[in-house]
């Protein structure tokens, strides 16, 4: 005959296994998001650094054409 573990220490262990399973995949589901996560971020500063060098290059280009340093964006007003 086989030894046995009494039913509530079964039970308690059951439980404690259950739980420690859930809580490892919730923690890869948060490391899952978590890269998913950096990909975005590392797309958008690569799309900010393009824009931004786009906007550099106009600012560049209305001042070598028009000599506008400071552009009201409102009205299109500008100083030279």
């Amino acid at each position: 005959m086989a030894n046995k573990l009494p039913e509530e220490i079964l039970k308690s262990l059951q439980e404690k296994h259950s739980t420690f399973i859930d809580l490892r995949a919730k923690l890869a589901d948060l490391c899952i998001h978590e890269m998913r996560i950096n990909d975005q971020k590392q797309h958008l500063r690569k799309e900010l650094e393009l824009a931004s060098e786009d906007l550099r290059n106009m600012e560049k280009s209305l001042q070598e054409e028009h000599g506008a340093t400071n552009i009201n964006l409102s009205n299109g007003e500008f100083e030279k």
